[in-house]
């Protein structure tokens, strides 16, 4: 098998960005295990737009810190291919499938929900999670500070 050059690697990370950067396109990623995500995010790096020589110091910096990574992603690129590829087919046999307008009597489709791990947490979200929680706990009369309002334990 070729070895994979640092100019390869490069292109990879473009072409990840490209699809990271694609809200379409991003679900492929959700194809992945989390973990696996987690690997190409740190390894790649497509949320950042780095030009060669940045990725070429990144790459040198994670061959140092994390070796068996570079063998770890160079595994899950074909993987990543393959689930590309899938994604792309069935993108375009769901197009010629759909339905026309008017039609009754047909089956309820079946829908697919997939997680896309994020290499840094969305802090806004985050934020706006915890103000309608506190929301909610005010108009609720919830006070988490109270003892009485823990569950008991049973001994």
């Amino acid at each position: 098998m070729p070895r994979v050059t640092q100019r390869d690697q490069y292109k990879r990370h473009q072409h990840l960005r490209r699809i990271w950067n694609d809200p379409h396109w991003q679900s492929i990623f959700g194809a992945l295990k989390p973990y696996q995500q987690q690997q190409i995010h740190l390894f790649y790096r497509p949320d950042e737009p780095l030009d060669f020589a940045e990725f070429k110091e990144h790459f040198r910096q994670m061959r140092a810190a994390r070796p068996e990574l570079v063998h770890v992603v160079g595994k899950l690129w074909p993987v990543f291919i393959d689930k590309q590829a899938y994604q792309t087919a069935r993108a375009t046999l769901t197009k010629a499938a759909l339905p026309t307008q008017g039609r009754r009597g047909k089956k309820a489709r079946n829908i697919i929900v997939t997680g896309i791990a994020r290499p840094q947490p969305d802090l806004r979200k985050l934020a706006q999670a915890a103000v309608l929680l506190a929301k909610e706990w005010e108009e609720s009369g919830y006070d988490p500070t109270k003892d009485d309002d823990k569950p008991k334990r049973s001994r």
